[in-house]
């Protein structure tokens, strides 16, 4: 049998404790000030912003030999697809999990407290309304609907006025740099071209659409 190394157990043993101490020290810490049903912890939160993008969607376009082309795409290219809906709406009962002390107490939505902004596509908007049912559904006893969901304004911007979001407004400046890109790139990119032009001729083979960097000066 061999000699049982009495320092090296003692060690071990001593690590445990103290990880274990460890452990309690942290849980002791999450209940007493992480989950203080008091708003004290949160006297200097002055607010939060969450960015998230919208749910699983349908292709927004085809090139000209894509075999899916004549798929039947529920609610058309760029639709939210259910799946997407249900990420969107699960997103929202995570979020609720862990900022319900921050909503209204009587959990009802007002311009005040909640401001939601989404760029003007559907399929973003469609994501919001769901991120929404699970972030923010009324407690029982202030529901008058007779389904578990509240509306909720949701505020669009436009796409020729989006800067923020979709970032599709028109910029000239934007528009003439790129241009002059495609015309002249530089060295770096040029080399890369030259180095994938073999995979630019067979995408452009099966896919039907150029895809060199000079053909998209005629796009």
């Amino acid at each position: 049998m061999p000699p049982v190394d009495c320092k090296s157990r003692r060690g071990t043993k001593i690590s445990v404790i103290l990880l274990g101490s460890a452990l309690c020290f942290v849980m002791m810490a999450y209940f007493v000030f992480g989950d203080s049903n008091d708003e004290q912890g949160l006297r200097n939160l002055r607010m939060i912003s969450i960015l998230f993008r919208h749910g699983a969607r349908n292709p927004t376009e085809f090139y000209p030999n894509d075999p899916h082309v004549a798929h039947d795409w529920q609610a058309g290219p760029g639709a939210l697809t259910q799946k997407g809906s249900l990420q969107a709406y699960n997103l929202g009962k995570n979020m609720r999990m862990r900022y319900y002390r921050l909503l209204p107490s009587n959990s009802i939505y007002t311009q005040q407290q909640i401001h939601v902004l989404s760029s003007a596509a559907e399929r973003c908007v469609m994501s919001a309304q769901s991120v929404l049912a699970g972030f923010m559904p009324p407690l029982e006893n202030n529901n008058v609907l007779p389904i578990p969901w509240q509306p909720v304004a949701i505020n669009t911007l436009a796409r020729s006025d989006d800067i923020l979001l979709a970032q599709k407004k028109p910029c000239l400046k934007y528009d003439t740099i790129l241009q002059k890109l495609y015309k002249n790139p530089p060295k770096d990119l040029q080399r890369l071209n030259e180095e994938n032009k073999e995979l630019y001729k067979l995408l452009t083979k099966n896919t039907g659409k150029c895809s060199m960097l000079r053909c998209s000066t005629t796009h």
